[in-house]
């Protein structure tokens, strides 16, 4: 074998060239549109080989020179160039490698800002979706457009994965995600804007959706919006709220109100949810700062932050259901003090997980009774760990539970938990803490570190004593040595 792959390679044959055309497509498809046509100068065999390919991606980015020539002139240069190759690609692609058109497995388009209005780029969505994609991924590089799905109907009926990345979403596209894709199982939207008014309702609704991430997408106003995701057959969800949208001169408070149900007549969550990640973004720049009142009036980025931390507990009982669960950035808010006598008693700053639990029975949290696994990342848990003991009488199936850098008190805690909280908590198996050390620490004395470790030492064994169960510390550097402490020992790793 050896010495006929040597002669070959001596008499200068193409090997691999001789492979099937099934497997040239596959290798094509691992390089961009752009790569896979020139490959049509290598040989004869080569020629055609790239119509076939079962994916097509189109970036804009490929084009971009450099040179003498002033910017603006290379600019247009560059999208001329692309236009011409898109328009040509699409055109021609699967008109030599058979009677019809090629079934897509991919369609990726990538375009900027830079001369976006002088052509019509929905006439690549339109002609890559009729090439039948069995995923489509559509990212606006930098700044707003506005990618009108809508008006691509009837849509393709192949479509299993959707990907929109910096694109302005219309209430046409996501309250008929069903019809347009009717196949659709796998969402992903990241930095996307959603076009309505404020406090529109606006809806994302599929039926056939199982895998949601929507990661970062705003309304671009200082009031809020409402957002109902209705997915009957969902089964992850991954959730990340901003709390602030910015433009060319300002950054402003806002944020939109999630609830996810699992069918649009009913507001129960969808029964097959099983894993649920939430993670709200730049709590502690603006939920933590202090109202500003004039002539008894109240802020109004305050009065946002209230109806913020309201649509909280409707969003985290969506996932009641949740076999697994992670909330990030819930670190600490500040809220009106109920029945406060002194004027300067009338605020005070608390965890918000405390202040989730806090509210009237209206928002009141559910139990999470099929939940085993609990991540809380970056969260504030209180002074005397109240917020945390409280957390866990909603969670009577827990078994593991992971603390990622969350806030922990200083000092051990002055109030025990609940005296029957080790029945609430009788099935956790496993409690994990992952720190990260102040780097202010390595210019303190020693004597101030090793108090420092004492304290926090004493605070894992609160912990382990309240819930009777082994605690595990794990360093994020992972250059220090992870130890474990349980309520009648101390074991070394």
């Amino acid at each position: 074998m050896e010495g006929s792959g040597t002669r070959a390679a001596a008499a200068g044959e193409d090997r691999l060239s001789a492979l099937p055309d099934c497997l040239l497509h596959t290798i094509l498809s691992r390089i961009t549109s752009q790569q896979a046509v020139q490959t049509c100068v290598l040989s004869r065999r080569w020629r055609h080989l790239w119509r076939g390919v079962p994916c097509i991606d189109l970036d804009d980015s490929e084009y971009r020179s450099t040179g003498d020539l002033p910017r603006r002139y290379r600019e247009e240069t560059a999208w001329d160039r692309f236009e011409e190759f898109a328009d040509n690609l699409l055109i021609h692609r699967g008109a030599g490698a058979g009677a019809s058109p090629l079934e897509l497995d991919t369609f990726r388009l990538c375009v900027a800002d830079a001369y976006l209005m002088r052509t019509n780029y929905l006439r690549w969505l339109r002609r890559g979706i009729k090439l039948s994609p069995a995923a489509l991924h559509v990212r606006h590089r930098s700044g707003r457009c506005r990618f009108d799905l809508y008006s691509l109907s009837p849509g393709c009926r192949r479509l299993t994965r959707l990907r929109l990345d910096n694109v302005t979403l219309a209430k046409e596209l996501t309250e008929q995600l069903g019809a347009l894709f009717p196949v659709l199982e796998d969402l992903d939207l990241r930095d996307c804007q959603y076009y309505c008014s404020s406090w529109m309702r606006f809806q994302i609704a599929s039926g056939t959706v199982k895998n949601l991430a929507i990661d970062n997408c705003r309304h671009d106003s200082s009031d809020g919006i409402a957002v109902a995701i209705v997915a009957p057959r969902l089964a992850s969800l991954r959730l990340t709220v901003p709390l602030y949208y910015s433009d060319v001169h300002h950054t402003y408070t806002s944020f939109t109100a999630y609830t996810v149900q699992g069918d649009g007549g009913a507001a129960a969550p969808p029964p097959s949810l099983a894993a649920a990640s939430i993670r709200v973004v730049d709590t502690g720049r603006y939920l933590e700062k202090w109202p500003q009142l004039e002539y008894n009036v109240m802020d109004p980025t305050f009065a946002r932050n209230m109806a913020f931390l309201e649509s909280l507990p409707k969003l985290l009982g969506s996932a009641s259901g949740a076999s697994r669960l992670e909330l990030s950035g819930l670190r600490s808010a500040v809220v009106e003090k109920k029945g406060y006598v002194v004027l300067a008693e009338r605020f005070v700053s608390v965890p918000i997980l405390q202040a989730i639990l806090d509210q009237d029975e209206q928002h009141q949290l559910p139990v999470f009774g099929n939940l085993r696994r609990l991540v809380l990342g970056e969260c504030d848990l209180g002074d005397d760990l109240q917020a945390l003991w409280r957390i866990l009488e909603h969670t009577p199936a827990l078994e593991n539970l992971y603390l990622r850098h969350c806030k922990l008190p200083d000092y051990r805690a002055t109030k025990r938990a609940r005296n029957w909280l080790g029945a609430v908590a009788s099935n956790l198996k496993l409690v994990e803490i992952e720190y990260q050390d102040d780097p202010r620490l390595a210019a303190m004395p020693e004597e101030y570190k090793e108090e420092r470790a004492r304290r926090f030492y004493e605070v894992l064994w609160d912990i382990s004593r309240e819930l009777r169960t082994t605690v595990k510390a794990i360093p994020s550097d992972h250059q220090q040595t992870s130890f474990c402490v349980t309520f009648n020992q101390h074991v070394q790793l």
